[in-house]
């Protein structure tokens, strides 16, 4: 299963109000770099271990537990991703995640914040496997298959030769033989 939270970044509003809004517009020029710094701090080790220390996963529960986190293209949207075999696992440690970053961020930087948009929600289906697509995928490839084969024996049998010691008409002449 695979849960989503999503954060904006974002200038605080102290910053612009306190006279430093020209140091704010020129982190502004940096965003990319400081929006990668954001998502590598959301799957950083740190991080992962304070969540899973905040919401009590056993270690067996961590297993299959992966942590993504990027930057949308194009916006200042932050987005963590978690997967694992547990919804509430998922969703429980996608917000964690997300409140670590905001807390571990805030003493990162002056100029920017991260703040929250959306938290994770319960999966509803597993991300994989889906089973449409396989069976779907499954049965094309089998008649595809299946096909292939029928050609490739068609093709290598071997023709039906007629003897011509048999034959009492001369194919070429159309004539009786001996």
């Amino acid at each position: 299963y695979e849960s989503h939270a999503s954060f904006v970044i974002r200038p605080r509003s102290e910053t612009v109000l306190s006279g430093e809004f020209l140091k704010a517009l020129d982190t502004v020029s940096n965003r990319s770099e400081i929006n990668s710094t954001f998502a590598e701090v959301a799957t950083s080790k740190l991080i992962k271990t304070q969540a899973i220390q905040k919401i009590g996963i056993t270690t067996k529960q961590q297993i299959d537990l992966t942590v993504g986190a990027s930057v949308i293209a194009g916006t200042n949207i932050l987005e963590i991703r978690v997967e694992s075999r547990d919804t509430r696992i998922s969703r429980d440690f996608a917000n964690a995640v997300g409140a670590e970053t905001v807390a571990y961020v805030k003493s990162l930087y002056d100029i920017y914040q991260l703040e929250t948009l959306d938290t994770a929600n319960t999966p509803a289906k597993p991300k994989s496997p889906d089973f449409t697509l396989n069976l779907s995928l499954g049965a094309f490839l089998g008649l595809a298959l299946g096909a292939s084969l029928i050609f490739l024996i068609e093709s290598f049998k071997p023709s039906y030769k007629e003897m011509d010691t048999f034959n009492i008409i001369d194919r070429e002449t159309g004539a009786y033989n001996k």
